[in-house]
């Protein structure tokens, strides 16, 4: 064996004998959780698209944590409801025209997580997203992003409660 085929066996096996920490998760094993229809009782038309796709795409992320294909057969069940989307804006020109530079879009949402027949939990989350409104002013960029940032808030809520 050349020295350096041994240089890389050596480095493999001392990691291999000391535990590296990493570690393989089966998308079978951890709570099933199921997500309900969203109901969107804003303006805000899609929005519960958004947040459909990005709670998804977190729980895919999440360790301990699995994406069920129905009620019946999840061990948590997450309901939805977007209460509240308001536009206002941060920051204006300087100059006469008054035209407004920055933009916050605020979305509420109500949580409510069922295990076991029995709603365990019921919240009310919001997240704020400031934005530009100059040339690069991207509506669906934006609803995605608040979007990922509330489900990252509902994925912690189930995580907080998995004790």
């Amino acid at each position: 064996m050349r020295p350096r085929g041994k240089s890389w066996l050596l480095a493999v096996s001392l990691l291999w004998l000391c535990g590296c920490g990493y570690h393989l998760v089966s998308p079978t094993s951890g709570r099933s959780v199921y997500l309900a229809r969203i109901e969107n009782r804003t303006r805000q038309p899609q929005l519960e698209f958004f947040l459909t796709e990005g709670f998804k795409r977190r729980l895919l992320e999440c360790p301990g944590l699995r994406l069920a294909g129905s009620a019946a057969s999840a061990d948590t069940l997450v309901t939805l409801r977007l209460t509240d989307c308001h536009r206002e804006p941060l920051f204006f020109s300087l100059q006469e025209t008054q035209d407004i530079l920055i933009g916050s879009l605020r979305v509420s949402l109500e949580v409510e997580i069922t295990e076991a027949g029995q709603t365990r939990k019921h919240h009310l989350v919001q997240e704020n997203l400031p934005f530009f409104l100059s040339k690069s002013y991207r509506e669906e960029e934006i609803l995605a992003e608040i979007s990922r940032r509330l489900a990252t808030r509902v994925i912690f809520l189930l995580l907080k409660g998995k004790t």
